[in-house]
């Protein structure tokens, strides 16, 4: 019965691990993305 119980904590705890990774990445992702907007909407307006 422990291990079947401390088991079962190592999956959740990989599960919350990988849940907080895919949202730092998807985080990480849309900031890059405004970035590259941002830059690319500076470089159009200065170009006209």
């Amino acid at each position: 019965m422990q291990d079947q119980n401390l088991s079962l904590l190592v999956i959740i705890n990989t599960t919350m691990i990988n849940l907080i990774m895919l949202n730092f990445m998807t985080i990480t992702l849309n900031l890059v993305k405004d970035i590259l907007i941002m830059k690319y909407v500076k470089v159009n307006m200065n170009g006209y």
